[in-house]
């Protein structure tokens, strides 16, 4: 076989071990669904996409190592999969997609790999646990876009360095991360979207790049440990509400 298909074991509820030929070269769509009690995959070299939904629902799983061939992960693709703890994503994954990690609640730590253009939205959601997000720094990376609500309501958060190459921060993109410390946004990005940051109760330090133009509604809302800002002289726009209640 060289690849599963969709719905191929949609629901198969007593499914434990999971182990795919070394010729598969695509996952796809709500391949694994709902296969509660599968514990643990390992997405073989071959494998060069993954379907939308392929492990969504998979509410046992706790380990997922995806290897260098795969280019992209689905939409939903491992939504709900609240015990999975351990994240190995390949080097040559492009697209992660839109909810692909949503609500993983044992996730503590995820690197994004450098080849990554874009972060869906609501891929991290509510990743209550997640502590470490790293994009390799000092590494060239590629990606521009963090999408909508892409890492809201990760709660114990506690810092983020964006890369050179991030030219938009999503709206609602880190809402509500009340552990995250501290900010860096560098040079490349020139928007920060609408709530981006609202609700940092923690955030004590933000830089922002120079070349920043647009700063949304309400973004820092709520970030009631900020001591200090610098706009950046290329600030064109700061719209309504972007530092409420920042009562210090």
């Amino acid at each position: 076989a060289i690849s599963v298909g969709d719905w191929a074991f949609d629901e198969c509820y007593e499914l434990t071990t999971l182990k795919l030929g070394e010729k598969i070269k695509t996952i796809g769509d709500y391949a694994f669904y709902d296969c509660r009690i599968l514990d643990n995959v390992t997405i073989p070299q071959s494998v060069t996409s993954i379907g939308d939904s392929a492990f969504a629902g998979c509410h046992n799983l706790d380990s997922v190592t995806i290897n260098d061939a795969a280019t992209s992960i689905g939409n939903r693709a491992f939504t709900e999969c609240p015990l999975t703890t351990t994240l190995s994503l390949g080097k040559k994954i492009t697209t992660i997609g839109d909810e692909a990690f949503y609500d993983c609640r044992g996730l503590t730590s995820v690197t994004i790999p450098p080849s990554v253009t874009s972060i869906g939205k609501k891929a991290f959601l509510q990743c209550i646990h997640l502590k470490t997000l790293s994009f390799g720094e000092n590494i060239k990376t590629n990606i521009e876009t963090i999408g909508d609500d892409a890492f809201y309501y990760c709660i114990e958060l506690e810092s983020v360095t964006i890369p050179q190459s991030v030219t938009s921060i999503g709206n609602d993109a880190f809402g509500q991360c009340h552990d995250l410390q501290s900010l860096t946004i560098k040079d490349a990005a020139t928007s920060i979207g609408h709530r981006a940051f609202l609700g940092c109760t923690s955030l004590e330090t933000i830089s922002l790049g120079e070349n920043i133009k647009t700063i949304g509604r309400w973004a820092f809302t709520g970030c009631s440990a900020l001591t200090n800002v610098t706009i950046p002289k290329n600030v064109t726009t700061i719209e309504s509400g972007t530092f409420k209640k920042c009562s210090k």
